[in-house]
Formats: structure tokens, sequence, C-alpha cells
């Protein structure tokens, strides 16, 4: 599965983007908020991806934060929710407003997304109440390109132990998820 594509912007819509990687376009659709932080044509870009398979197609999603990433796939667990109706979602509510309705039980918030009746939008903080909480621990709070390095650095074997101080001294000036973890690599081989 595709979990990141860095890129650059060949063209841009309503709802998605084309991403050249080495010469490959790729369609990712995104929420609208992502859309508008996006630069211009042209220019780089990296976003992490959730690909959806089903029998007759792949399609990739993008976002350009983990926890916006995550409140995805937590929305995808529920019964009647598919990846349009998951995007519209966070096209329309940002992930800290998603989290306030969802732990407050509040269904109005909800409601009001293209897509979301009372219904489901009942099933979602039933569902959600207590799966939400993680999201914004892992990933706000300027924390989304931590929660990425340290899940990269784990895949490839490192203990939390051996992660943490790592994470904890990289150079602000340094911007991609790719450029983070060949300096940690770096770091983590000298010790």
């Amino acid at each position: 599965m595709i979990a990141y594509l860095n890129g650059t912007i060949r063209a841009k819509d309503g709802n998605s983007i084309i991403l050249d990687v080495s010469g490959v376009g790729y369609k990712v659709s995104m929420p609208t908020s992502n859309l508008a932080k996006l630069g211009q044509l042209g220019q780089p870009c990296e976003v992490l991806v959730h690909t959806h398979v089903r029998e007759d197609e792949i399609s990739l999603y993008g976002f350009l934060a983990p926890e916006e990433l995550q409140m995805f796939e937590k929305l995808l667990t529920i019964s009647g929710i598919g990846p349009k109706v998951a995007l519209s979602v966070l096209s329309a509510s940002s992930v800290e407003q998603l989290h306030h309705a969802i732990m407050s039980g509040s269904t109005d918030v909800l409601t009001k997304i293209s897509g979301i009746g009372k219904k489901t939008a009942e099933r979602i903080v039933l569902e959600l109440r207590g799966k939400v909480s993680d999201v914004l621990e892992s990933g706000g709070s300027g924390a989304s390109g931590e929660s990425e390095l340290y899940d990269a650095l784990s895949a490839l074997g490192y203990e939390a132990g051996e992660i943490r101080p790592v994470i904890k001294e990289v150079p602000r000036e340094l911007g991609t998820t790719t450029e983070k973890v060949s300096w940690a690599l770096r770091m983590l081989g000298q010790s």
C-alpha cells in the first residue's frame, strides 16, 4: 500500500490533485481544507496517503497531517461511511471540531455535513467516542511530523527508548519526513 507521496503538483481541482512522482502522475483526492493549504502548480508537495482498494478501482486519499489521516481511517470503520463521505466530513470540519463533537455527543455538528443523516451521526458518536482521544494526542500541537518519524523508525526495528531521544533533537529546518528519517538514521547509527 502507498503510505505517502512526495512529488510536484501538476494539476489541482476542487477535490483532488495530480501529483507527479518521478514521472508518474497520481490522482489524490483531498479535503478542501488541505487543497487550500497547498502551493501552486509546479511546487513540491508531500501528502500522507490512504490507499482504498475495491474490486474495480484503486483510489488514493491524501492528507497533510497525520491526525487527519487517522480520523479519516477511524471514520471508515463505521458501517455506512465510505471514503467519499469520510472525505466530505473532513472537508467540512477540522479534526479538533470532530473530536469535540464526538466527545460531547453533539450530533448537530455532524448532521450539517452533506451525506451524514441523524442515524449516521449518532453511529459516529457512539462508535468513535472511545477511539478518537489518541488522534489529537499523537498528531496535534505541532507533533505531526514526530508521529510520522516515530512510525517510520519503529517500522525499521528501532525501540521507543532509542527513538524518542532522537526525535527531540531533529533540526527544525528539515522539512520532509524523508529528510527527518535520514537524519535520525545517521544519529541512531552513531550511538
